[in-house]
């Protein structure tokens, strides 16, 4: 809950663009000279690329800011409600894909809408979001996401949760009993 209260406030009140967001250094000023005991209190050991901005991916504060940039709604009355779609381990599977999906806001967005009303049938979730997104990452190399209507690419988003359930589906139908939870 915190870090969801965090990324809204900081997505709220740093006044950054994404251009800036993406300069690691304002990251590293940020938990190293502002908040630097928050920083510590969050992660108390915390490995280089949480606090100096190596990686903004796993940053303490860049990654909260992502995360509610991608799926905030603007002009809506609750920009921030797709911000506890995914939980953390998800969401990071999205952003590890940021140069093919996971920089699309309007594709981010459209599939934290859908997220909670697909049938995973007992399948896993990570596993469900896992074959998503590599649906997605194949279908974006032919396919501009941001040229779509909204119906349009919630269709797409439906049709690749489809898929990836049905695929996993049978997959632990062949696995049998015995090895689907493995």
């Amino acid at each position: 809950m915190f870090d969801l209260e965090i990324a809204q406030l900081l997505h709220q009140r740093c006044g950054l663009v994404a251009g800036e967001a993406a300069v690691r250094s304002i990251w590293a000023f940020i938990a190293l000279v502002l908040l630097p005991d928050v920083s510590y209190w969050r992660y108390p050991r915390p490995p280089g690329d949480r606090v100096l901005g190596t990686d903004i991916t796993r940053h303490v504060w860049g990654r909260l800011w992502w995360r509610a940039h991608l799926l905030a709604l603007p002009q809506r009355f609750e920009p921030y409600r797709l911000l506890d779609t995914f939980g953390e381990a998800a969401f990071d599977q999205i952003f590890a894909r940021r140069r093919s999906i996971g920089g699309s806001r309007v594709l981010i967005r459209t599939l934290a809408d859908i997220w909670p009303s697909i049938d995973r049938s007992g399948a896993p979730e990570r596993d469900v979001l896992v074959d998503v997104l590599k649906r997605l990452s194949r279908w974006g190399a032919v396919v501009d996401f941001e040229a779509l209507d909204q119906n349009e690419l919630r269709r797409q988003v439906q049709d690749a949760a489809d898929e990836a359930v049905a695929v996993l589906r049978a997959q632990s139908q062949i696995a049998g009993p015995r090895h689907a939870d493995a």
